[in-house]
Formats: C-alpha cells, sequence, structure tokens
C-alpha cells in the first residue's frame, strides 16, 4: 500500500509541476491602416450624368419654283431681272425657318441659253439669287423639267449655283459632284444632303 501512496504523492508532485496555462491572447491587430494622400487622390467625386440640352430647328420647303415667260417678263428690269418684287408677300416666311429648301421646277440657265416657257422651261438666273436672298438656302433641281433644254442647262444652273454660294441636289455636273458629301450645318446640327 506504500507504493500506492507514493504513486498518489508523485502525481501530486507531478500535476503541481506542470505550469499553469493561460488563457489565449487575443493577438493585437493593427488598426486601419490611414488612407494615404495618393489613394485620396483616386477617389474622386462622382460624376454627375452629362446634361442633355435640347437643340430645336426649324425646317422649311417650298416648291414650284416654275417660271412661265408672264412671270419672268414682268420681273425684266433694265438691267436682267428683279424678282424680290414677287417674292415680297412671302419674304417673312421664306425667312423663318433656320434652313429653307425650295424645288427649282425651271432651271436657271439663263439668257445664254434663251430664255423658255411651257413645255421646255429655261428661267433667268436671277431667280436663284432672288430666291437666295429671300432665305431660300438650297434648291431640288431633280424633277421633271431638268433636262428640258439638255445637259447645258444643267450645267449652266450648277455653275450659278457655285457662283451665288447656293446648294443644290439631285442633278450634278458630274460623277464626282455627286458623290461630293453636301454636309450643312444649321445651329450646330449638321445633315447630310
Amino acid at each position: 500500500m506504500k507504493w500506492i501512496q507514493t504513486a498518489v504523492i508523485l502525481l501530486l508532485i507531478l500535476s503541481g509541476c506542470q505550469q499553469a496555462t493561460e488563457p489565449p491572447v487575443e493577438e493585437e491587430q493593427d488598426p486601419e491602416p490611414e488612407e494615404t494622400a495618393v489613394e485620396q487622390e483616386h477617389e474622386e467625386e462622382p460624376i454627375p450624368p452629362p446634361v442633355e440640352e435640347e437643340t430645336t430647328i426649324t425646317l422649311g420647303a417650298i416648291g414650284d419654283v416654275l417660271l412661265h415667260e408672264r412671270l419672268y417678263e414682268t420681273a425684266e428690269v433694265e438691267d436682267g431681272y428683279d424678282f424680290m418684287r414677287m417674292l415680297e408677300p412671302v419674304n417673312h416666311l421664306l425667312e423663318e425657318p433656320d434652313f429653307m429648301m425650295a424645288n427649282q421646277e425651271s432651271l436657271p440657265g439663263g439668257e445664254e441659253l434663251g430664255l423658255s416657257t411651257y413645255p421646255t422651261f429655261n428661267s433667268p438666273q436671277e431667280i436663284a439669287r432672288d430666291l437666295q436672298l429671300a432665305g431660300v438656302d438650297m434648291v431640288s433641281v431633280a424633277n421633271n423639267h431638268t433636262l428640258d433644254r439638255g445637259l447645258q442647262l444643267v450645267y449652266n444652273s450648277i455653275d450659278y449655283y457655285d457662283e451665288i454660294g447656293l446648294h443644290y441636289v439631285g442633278a450634278y455636273r458630274d460623277q464626282d459632284d455627286r458623290e461630293r458629301m453636301r454636309i450643312i450645318d444649321v445651329d450646330g446640327i449638321s445633315s447630310v444632303f
């Protein structure tokens, strides 16, 4: 029995010699690092959505500018033709739109080809000038009277449009002229004709 007592004493001694275990120590975590200046630079204010701006333009169109003999005879003056008196009653309507187009039904080939009336029209060139002065920005020359006096009528008309800076579409000098983009800017809005 003595050995049992000795064993119990030994166990007690051994258990007393064992180091007491301490509760686990939580590791200290580093506080959140402060943002550096570089990181702060990358954090920009959110970009507001673009502001939509509305632009409105007014388009106008007239037709058919077809001059019978009695019209160009009435417009004849000492040094050519003046159609402004005839256009005056509608001048405010032609000026009002931001962009005005006219169907130039009787082409202005001019006196060089001999002015003519129905059925094969050729008008004085001054009609194109006066339409432009009244507010027309472009003429369309594609219609059933375009070739009334042959290709020379078209060429003379286009030469005159170019001379006065009046835009035209519908008939052209050649393939290059036909393929040339006609980009017209009206109050910041571009249109292709």
